[in-house]
């Protein structure tokens, strides 16, 4: 079942039965609970689960991006408007706290855990 892009995806789904099963082989990285891999690169336990993770990091990437581009374009408010990127730098830095608050509230796994696992099976972008 795919969700629709939303403000925020639910911290926790139900556990469907295109979940894969339960076991002590990995810890998905939405709900923090066991599952067996079927994958070497897997990350979650089931479909819902990364489609979740996606649709809040795609309205996050909305949010974040344009901000964090005003604060390169003027060095953090030092060149160019520099009331523009002084504000920018200070949304970006508010928004990243509280979506760190957030992630940590829902029991999701934190996201220096997720790069770490990410890393081990795919290249991050240069």
């Amino acid at each position: 079942m795919a969700t629709k892009a939303m403000d925020h995806a639910p911290a926790r789904m139900a556990v469907g039965e295109d979940c894969a099963p339960r076991g002590r082989n990995r810890t998905c990285a939405e709900c923090m609970a066991p599952y067996a891999s079927s994958q070497p690169g897997q990350l979650f336990c089931c479909p819902d689960h990364r489609i979740a993770f996606q649709d809040r990091m795609r309205v996050r990437g909305r949010q974040l991006v344009p901000m964090e581009l005003a604060v390169m374009e003027t060095r953090q408010g030092r060149k160019g408007d520099r009331e523009a990127g002084v504000l920018a730098a200070r949304s970006a830095q508010r928004l990243k706290r509280q979506w760190i608050t957030e992630d940590r509230d829902a029991g999701r796994m934190p996201m220096d855990q997720y790069i770490r696992r990410l890393l081990k099976h795919r290249d991050l972008p240069i």
